[in-house]
């Protein structure tokens, strides 16, 4: 699906590079596989806003933490990671905390890891479901943390200390959640977007991809 949406994407930046003399490279291989949810699934809207974000880091998933889209940030910072993670369908979570995904390069690991941990336990009280219980029991195995204190209210956004190269990213990350459908999108979905925290790391979202360096 990430595909198939990148290829539109790219379809109409050329015609407006080509419009505006200029060039436009060819784009990298996707490190992150397509999802095999069709493109139809998600409006055009929710699709604006994704591509619209970068170069900072956005991607919508479904109630039970499946990747459905992302724009190209993704590919950028992942990481190497366990092929296995990347198998389709890619559980964000999983990609995140797993051990052999992109948890090693998290500086704040255990705040992120409490974080997450308690919108499951939401997730949980308020749809359950045998899948969503499974995740949880898996996702409290990774790592050996307090159990996260419940909040009177969530917060809004979580800090994330993320290790590319020799570069710590300070960012943040929120989630916008479509309980009701909304404009052909389904029920359930939620989009993550994250943004540069202090100025340098804002420079380097900015900089030239080829000036940055690659994620170990």
């Amino acid at each position: 699906m990430i595909a198939l949406l990148r290829q539109g994407w790219q379809r109409r930046h050329s015609a407006q590079a080509r419009a505006d003399n200029f060039p436009t490279p060819d784009p990298p291989a996707p490190a992150v596989p397509p999802p095999a949810a069709p493109p139809e699934a998600l409006s055009s809207s929710v699709l604006t806003l994704l591509y619209g974000h970068e170069p900072f880091l956005a991607w919508v998933m479904g109630p039970d933490w499946e990747l459905l889209a992302s724009n190209h940030m993704l590919d950028a910072l992942v990481g190497p990671v366990d092929p296995e993670l990347l198998a389709p369908p890619v559980n964000v979570l999983r990609l995140i905390l797993h051990p052999r995904g992109m948890a090693p390069r998290l500086d704040n690991l255990d705040e992120v890891h409490t974080h997450l941990l308690r919108r499951l336990r939401r997730q949980v009280e308020l749809i359950g479901g045998e899948p969503l219980r499974r995740l949880e029991r898996e996702v409290r195995g990774y790592r050996t943390v307090p159990e996260p204190a419940p909040l009177a209210t969530n917060p809004i956004a979580v800090p994330v200390r993320l290790r590319v190269g020799s570069t710590v990213l300070n960012l943040i990350s929120t989630a916008v959640f479509f309980g009701t459908p909304w404009e052909g999108t389904p029920s359930g979905v939620t989009a993550e977007c994250v943004f540069p925290a202090d100025e340098a790391t804002r420079r380097y979202l900015f900089a030239d991809p080829t000036e940055r360096p690659p994620p170990d």
